[in-house]
């Protein structure tokens, strides 16, 4: 269980997105802190996880997370919202032979070229959200991608973060995951 972040269960739209922003991002920033994918697919018991913030005692979320093969949470992260998604509901959830529709990422500082711990500083996500939607931009004009790409801290695509009740900043989902998840099968898989 625990947090995967395969990019082989990625959909190939977000990850081919993904890996062409997260070139541009290092040739822009070669000292880092670089993207990487910190969640695609998600288990049953991770989004049970996730989604008990908030709505469970803390005690039953410290269970649901440990359970899961998350990290022992704090009573006050706990005590503070994940996700408005039950399972089955968000586009991180797939079947086994099924890419997920979601990725989140997450920013590696470095210091003198070796890493250095993680930073959830909105300020690169926010910037880093511009190489994303340029890639995909790119991408779906050269038709190597079929869908848009949407971005967690401009869920309505307003080019507004501040008229988002609750903005996920590390998350791009493919837009029309919920017409239907790609198939393995059907679709070869971006490594």
């Amino acid at each position: 269980m625990a947090l995967n972040n395969s990019i082989a269960d990625l959909d190939p739209d977000v990850a081919l997105t993904y890996q062409e922003a997260k070139a541009d991002w290092k040739k822009a920033f070669p000292a880092g802190p670089w993207p990487e994918l910190n969640e695609t697919a998600r288990s049953k018991a991770v989004q049970d996880a996730y989604f008990s913030r908030t709505r469970q005692p803390v005690a039953k979320v410290k269970e649901l997370y440990k359970k899961a093969g998350l990290y022992d949470i704090d009573a006050k992260e706990a005590a503070t919202w994940a996700t408005n998604a039950a399972f089955g509901q968000s586009a991180h959830n797939a079947a086994a032979d099924e890419y997920s529709g979601a990725a989140d990422v997450r920013f590696r500082l470095y210091v003198a070229g070796k890493p250095a711990g993680i930073t959830w500083d909105n300020k690169y996500y926010i910037a880093f959200a511009a190489y994303m939607l340029r890639a995909a931009m790119r991408l779906k004009a050269a038709g190597k991608i079929t869908d848009k790409i949407v971005w967690g801290g401009d869920w309505d695509g307003d080019g507004l973060t501040s008229d988002e009740h609750r903005p996920d900043f590390p998350h791009y989902e493919r837009k029309s995951w919920r017409l239907g998840r790609r198939k393995k099968s059907a679709v070869p898989a971006i490594s």
